[in-house]
């Protein structure tokens, strides 16, 4: 008697309370419909590459099957079996419908159809009717062969191409650097003479007598050597006993028409030597034009403005005094070399120097 009292009073709440029932299933199922489609939303963009083709492919296969299909409906003699076709032709235009709608969605990155079951359910249709697609499967696997191996040659070239150019340019910029590694050599074997395996060839004689020039920059000073086979080196006129660089062929140029002017290019916000020890800040860009023999100089802005500098072969700076003692020599040297080269020259480091070996 228990059992029937407790089905009764489950069938009585199942007519007192449908609707809460009905109300709860239906949360349940939008909650679940809800997570798949998140779910999709995700994976998506990851799942697309392998669906989308798959899609396509029983989307073609569906294509040819109904074309075949409606010969044969028209072949058909027999009515029933005709209108039997006609019916199952009608069934797969109609899931192939809704598989191109999805393909083209998931095309577009809208992931809200269900691609994998519109394609596992059209595949229905295609392997029901496998005698009359078999020859279309074929097909198009031999043609998706072809295309994957007409791509991977295109890659493999396109990859040899880049390669190619890659190997050409560094050759090239090989090239390059080595011709201007040359030219360097050249320039510098012209200008200071080829390195020599004898030791005491730093004290032969010069290949050509240089010139001399001191251009004052505000508080500064920069100190120019020049030659009339086209050299010109910068030196540092607070130091002396730093040997003068060289300066490339590229930041100058000699007047062919007077062999003692030359123009000094500023490139960028500054005169930059090697190993010289010090930069010239130039606040604008322009060109020092120079004049060796007259001891002449101006700086040409790039807008044509001109300011006249002074200048000269740097022998005006005084000595040290003849009757300065050695004693008192080295305290002002030692003190502040660079202060004491600046104020007495060569001639005065020149002293210091023999009063250090006394």
């Amino acid at each position: 008697m228990k059992k029937y009292f407790s089905a009764f009073l489950v069938l009585c709440s199942l007519i007192i309370w449908p609707n809460v029932l009905e109300a709860s299933l239906l949360d349940d199922l939008l909650e679940a419909a809800q997570e798949t489609q998140a779910e999709r939303e995700r994976e998506g963009p990851i799942l697309a590459p392998t669906l989308i083709p798959q899609a396509k492919f029983q989307s073609q296969l569906g294509s040819y099957l109904v074309e075949q299909l409606r010969i044969k409906q028209e072949e058909e003699s027999s009515k029933k079996k005709e209108k039997r076709i006609k019916n199952d032709i009608r069934k797969i235009e109609k899931s192939l419908k809704k598989l191109d709608s999805g393909i083209s969605g998931w095309e577009k990155k809208d992931y809200s159809s269900d691609l994998d079951r519109l394609t596992k359910n059209f595949s229905k249709h295609t392997k029901r009717h496998e005698s009359i697609v078999e020859v279309e499967r074929a097909r198009l696997v031999a043609a998706e062969k072809a295309e994957k191996e007409r791509v991977a040659a295109a890659e493999k070239a396109e990859k040899e191409r880049v390669a190619a150019a890659k190997r050409a340019e560094r050759r090239r910029l090989a090239a390059l650097e080595k011709a201007k590694l040359e030219k360097l050599a050249a320039y510098t074997e012209r200008c200071e003479g080829g390195v020599s395996d004898d030791p005491f060839a730093s004290f032969d004689a010069p290949l050509e007598p240089r010139m001399d020039l001191v251009v004052t920059i505000g508080r500064s000073k920069m100190k120019l050597q020049a030659t009339n086979s086209n050299c010109l080196w910068l030196g540092n006129y607070g130091r002396p006993d730093l040997v003068p660089t060289l300066i490339t062929e590229e930041n100058y140029q000699q007047n062919p028409k007077n062999q003692s002017q030359y123009v000094l290019k500023v490139i960028g916000s500054g005169v930059t030597t090697i190993d010289t020890g010090k930069t010239y800040k130039i606040t604008s860009k322009g060109q020092f034009v120079l004049d060796f023999k007259k001891n002449q100089c101006l700086y040409t802005k790039t807008d044509g403005a001109r300011t006249k500098l002074a200048c000269d072969d740097g022998s005006s700076v005084s000595s040290v005094p003849a009757e300065m003692d050695c004693q008192r020599i080295k305290q002002i040297f030692s003190k502040n070399m660079t202060a004491a080269v600046k104020k007495y020259g060569a001639g005065g480091m020149t002293r210091y120097t023999e009063c250090l070996l006394e």
